[in-house]
């Protein structure tokens, strides 16, 4: 063989081990990055779960009494969204029977699989302002743990439900794993989980009135808060047990499922009354800030609520 081919052969075969050893070693270091995200997120995630708000850093004004009960009535008179008034959950209502009775007559229906739905967002939190108010409504289905597909199947649910709604009311979806539709003047922000087992307090309750959305009091928030955590560790180990391209698919979808958490942990005796108008004081400086474009004011105040 001709010296100078066979050299070129051997510098392909150097070239070929020298790219396959960068690819290795580049994924290997995508994978440590990875662990490296999980465990920070994992130790957040069990402080986030023992915290809470030290006295020094609660917002409290005792100084004047009066004042501070006049600024509250102020507050929850010209800011605070009048749950009496609130005609969010009967709209939410009328959505989800409209999907329901849809889904009766279209054969192998994805949104057949839901069964149940809840929620969540300011509104839940009873933290929505009267000037702009939404809420998040999540449709669950159920996945068997044991079924070694499940995983795959449950990506590809979760797709399936939120194109057929968004086929079903000509929109088009610009999220991967959400959707905003307007209806009846309401928006809403769409999601679609999977749980481990039924939940409950969000299953479709026929017997009702069809009244399958509405508001938690205080104690459902704290019952429904302990069911979760006591479910906690079966989302935890799926985690860590998957592939690493499954695990921000299963952090969302966690995140999603525990979103009443977020109601529980922003009650009122838990950070205070004071913080809590706070943030509605906040919430409508910023809708005044947005509606006025005065997008540049906005954004130098990283703080900004999302609640």
């Amino acid at each position: 063989m001709d010296y100078h081919l066979l050299r070129k052969i051997r510098i392909g075969e150097e070239l070929c081990k020298f790219v396959k050893k960068s690819l290795f070693e580049l994924k290997e270091m995508e994978q440590m990055q990875v662990l490296r995200d999980m465990e920070t997120r994992r130790k957040l995630e069990e402080d986030i779960c023992a915290w809470t708000v030290p006295m020094e850093y609660r917002i409290r004004t005792k100084k004047n009494k009066k004042i501070n009960k006049y600024y509250e009535r102020i507050i929850k008179k010209n800011i605070l969204l009048d749950e009496k008034k609130n005609r969010v959950c009967k709209v939410a209502n009328e959505f989800t029977i409209e999907l329901m009775e849809a889904c009766r007559y279209e054969e192998n229906c994805p949104f057949s699989q839901v069964y149940g739905a809840i929620l969540g967002g300011c509104l839940q939190n009873r933290l929505a302002i009267c000037h702009k108010h939404n809420s998040i409504i999540i449709f669950l289905f159920q996945l068997d743990k044991n079924n070694e597909h499940d995983l795959y199947y449950a990506q590809k649910m979760q797709e399936r439900i939120l194109d057929w709604i968004c086929k079903y009311f000509k929109k088009r979806r610009y999220s991967e794993r959400s959707l905003w539709i307007i209806y009846g003047k309401c928006e809403f922000n769409i999601l679609v989980a999977f749980t481990y087992e039924k939940q409950k307090y969000c299953q479709f309750n026929f017997k009702e009135n069809k009244q399958y959305l509405r508001l938690f009091n205080s104690g459902e928030v704290e019952k429904i808060a302990h069911n979760l955590m006591s479910n906690y560790n079966q989302y935890k180990h799926a985690i860590q047990d998957a592939q690493i391209q499954d695990i921000d698919f299963l952090n969302q979808n966690m995140s999603t499922v525990f979103t009443i958490l977020r109601t529980y942990y922003i009650r009122e005796d838990h950070i205070g009354t004071e913080t809590r108008l706070a943030i509605l004081v906040l919430k409508a400086w910023k809708y005044y800030l947005l509606r006025r474009k005065m997008i540049k004011i906005l954004k130098s105040f990283v703080c900004m609520p999302k609640i």
